[in-house]
């Protein structure tokens, strides 16, 4: 394993997950895979690590006892990302806290910690198509809200921390998947881990 460069990703066990370990793989690296239900197989270069990212303290709790593991890691690949999916007038200001602790606290947790580590030297955290783009949402307006500040703040850690690359790639709703955001276009996991792993070998504008 140490002969290998290593990858974390969050969220591993989804449909866009599996795909990302598996290019990661693919790619000659060892893989850290995280999960909370949904165990993925492990093989010589694969690891599946358990975690809870619902509070801070369950994050902190995952942080110490994988520290081991993080500290090999120099890819970091942000993949988990709870959706609220309601109506705009159905959602309440708990929704938008859960939304934003998923996708940018967690984020930032973990980004954080390893960081300190040294080891680290490529983070892509994902969003989704139009992130950013300044428009109304019926059905995932925390989801958005949540996902532009995520990419806030990878632009603003790819400015501060000048041996780090950090980059975003916001893709189309993933074929296969449990719903589509809005967008009405599509794409496969695989396209999207193809553009990921792009991103850990090349410096790309932040999509």
């Amino acid at each position: 394993m140490s002969k290998l460069k290593t990858v974390l990703v969050t969220g591993a066990s989804g449909l866009l997950g599996r795909g990302l370990v598996n290019r990661f793989l693919e790619g000659g690296y060892f893989v850290f895979a995280h999960y909370y239900k949904n165990k993925g197989p492990e093989s010589e270069n694969c690891k599946w690590i358990y975690g809870d990212f619902s509070s801070i303290k369950t994050i902190s709790g995952f942080l110490r006892k994988n520290k081991k593991y993080l500290n090999e890691c120099e890819v970091l690949i942000n993949n988990y990302g709870p959706i609220t999916f309601e109506n705009t007038s159905m959602l309440e200001s708990s929704d938008l806290l859960s939304d934003f602790h998923g996708n940018v606290i967690t984020a930032k947790e973990i980004i954080d910690r390893m960081i300190k580590s040294g080891s680290l030297k490529t983070v892509v955290n994902i969003g989704f198509e139009g992130v950013g783009v300044v428009k109304p949402y019926s059905k995932i307006l925390s989801y958005a809200i949540a996902k532009a500040g995520l990419q806030i703040m990878t632009l603003s850690y790819d400015k501060e921390y000048s041996e780090i690359k950090f980059s975003m790639v916001s893709p189309p709703s993933i074929e296969g998947g449990d719903f589509g955001i809005q967008s009405g276009s599509y794409t496969s996991a695989d396209n999207v881990a193809e553009e990921v792993f792009g991103k850990t070998v090349r410096r790309d504008q932040i999509v």
